[in-house]
């Protein structure tokens, strides 16, 4: 199936590359690597060879953590935990395509829970945090 706006949120624990292809459509995509061991979060746009677009943060982290993207109109953004870590406002965006989801290695390991995928009719907000008092 192929997405426009979507958000897509699931649970890891990782200790491996992940690459996520978003919007992928004949050769032109949204190549999402999330390296939890300390090389980071990337976001590209990819025509081809080309890099047409980047995004970049650090990341460290061996816990489960919560992870959500986000596409809304030219904005793809990634959630950790429900805050916004990383995010690339494309100029050309790519408006729709698959998603896919792979390892970089053979016998590479994670653990997924909770995964789900909503078309989106407004921008992405994580849900809001209601504090109460006793």
């Amino acid at each position: 199936k192929e997405f426009g706006n979507f958000v897509w949120k699931w649970d890891t624990y990782n200790d491996n590359d992940l690459f996520l292809h978003i919007h992928e459509k004949d050769d032109r995509k949204y190549l999402i690597r999330f390296q939890p061991g300390g090389e980071g979060i990337q976001i590209i746009h990819q025509e081809g060879p080309e890099h047409k677009a980047s995004a970049y943060r650090g990341f460290n982290n061996f816990e489960w953590t919560s992870v959500a993207i986000a596409f809304y109109d030219n904005a793809l953004e990634f959630y950790i935990n429900e805050e916004l870590y990383v995010a690339l406002d494309d100029p050309e965006p790519i408006p729709s395509g698959e998603l896919m989801m792979h390892f970089t290695e053979p016998g590479a390991k994670a653990s997924i829970d909770n995964m789900v995928i909503c078309e989106l009719t407004e921008p992405y907000g994580p849900p809001a945090t209601v504090e109460t008092t006793d």
